[in-house]
């Protein structure tokens, strides 16, 4: 009787865990979806080709050059992976905590600067300097307001011209 308990249980709980792997990579294939097809219509609005969007680092580099900063910035996120050699191998194990460390720096580094190119985004779509606490808390939604609404991308704007509004 208990070895049918423990089994069932143990079943059950794969069973558990199993739907949840499905529900999360659904989740991840929708939020990707949703996140690129938003990124897709701000980026038709900047006269910008709309498959950049869907492409994984090219829709960021593509966002951090609209935003007048280094594309390569684009690439800071992927830092991380050059521990897994060491890692993997196992000989210079500081080695690799040195470089995640770094790296992670790096990466945040980057996120700072996305966050400046899309107020520089906003800006060259009229919004007020306000507008980048919805690409700050809300990203989804800043996209999406950028997407659908009725401004005007204005990316010829030099940074004198723009501190005049």
């Amino acid at each position: 009787m208990f070895s049918l308990v423990a089994q069932f249980s143990r079943n059950n709980s794969s069973s558990i865990e199993i739907v949840w792997v499905v529900v999360l990579f659904a989740a991840l294939i929708l939020g990707y979806v949703l996140s690129s097809f938003l990124i897709s219509r701000v980026f038709a609005k900047a006269s910008v080709a709309q498959w950049k969007a869907w492409v994984p680092v090219v829709n960021n580099w593509t966002l951090y050059e609209l935003g007048s900063q280094n594309g390569r910035w684009a690439l800071a996120p992927l830092l991380p992976l050059l521990a897994l050699p060491f890692i993997a191998f196992e000989q210079t194990v500081m080695v690799a905590v040195i470089i995640l460390f770094v790296s992670y720096i790096v990466a945040f580094v980057s996120g700072i600067i996305m966050f400046l190119a899309m107020y520089d985004i906003s800006r060259k779509f009229g919004k007020s300097e306000w507008f980048i606490l919805w690409a700050i808390f809300l990203p989804l939604v800043w996209f999406a307001i950028l997407g659908f609404d009725d401004s005007k991308w204005q990316g010829n704007l030099t940074k004198r011209e723009d501190s005049t509004k």
